[in-house]
């Protein structure tokens, strides 16, 4: 072999060794670039999840639900001649008590008159009656007496909810009062007249 061919050898060996190490090279590169790349996507993916977990575990606020019955009482508390709603809900309640004269004042009865008709009787003789009607967004309340006095109005169904929104317990236990007076009334007819009898009538 010739000294010009072993020079030719050498420099196309030399020549591969560069090559192979460009080679090496770029693809090093490149597989770095792809890893860097997932990395980056799981990681967005990440931070994308946890935000959603962050979005998802936030207090949802739920509105109060109310049943017909329900607004209905709540109208017939709004109504009290009370200013605060504590204490129209206070007098409602005593209402319902013997601090009040049965035979006139006592909430005795809530008779449904049809799914959105409601009439509560004040009194052992019925000497007074409040109807109220819920109407889509509104509802309608008439009182009516004995002697041919009454009186109408309309509230708004929504700004009713928003101001006893908090009270429905209060509500629902009230409810619950004057169906007692209802279930109870022979009772409390019957004590009216033992009172009278006996002299303990001071009405």
């Amino acid at each position: 072999m010739t000294k010009n061919n072993k020079v030719i050898i050498w420099s196309l060996s030399v020549i591969a060794v560069i090559l192979c190490a460009v080679l090496l090279f770029i693809l090093g590169t490149n597989s770095s670039s792809h890893s860097t790349t997932t990395v980056q996507k799981k990681s967005s993916k990440g931070v994308k999840k946890t935000a959603q977990a962050h979005s998802s575990s936030k207090p949802q606020v739920t509105q109060p639900s109310f049943t017909n019955e329900e607004l209905a009482a709540m109208t017939l508390v709004d109504l009290g001649k009370s200013d605060s709603i504590d204490q129209k809900l206070d007098d409602a309640m005593a209402d319902t008590t013997e601090q009040v004269d049965p035979r006139q004042a006592m909430l005795m009865q809530i008779k449904q008159l049809s799914d959105n008709s409601f009439q509560f009787q004040e009194g052992t003789a019925g000497s007074t009656r409040l109807i109220v009607t819920i109407n889509g967004d509104t509802i309608d309340h008439k009182i009516s007496n004995m002697i041919g006095e009454h009186s109408e109005g309309t509230l708004n169904k929504k700004d009713l909810i928003n101001r006893y929104r908090d009270k429905k317990a209060q509500i629902d236990e009230l409810i619950q009062k004057i169906n007692y007076n209802d279930q109870h009334s022979e009772e409390i007819n019957q004590k009216l007249m033992d009172d009278v009898l006996s002299g303990k009538d001071d009405h």
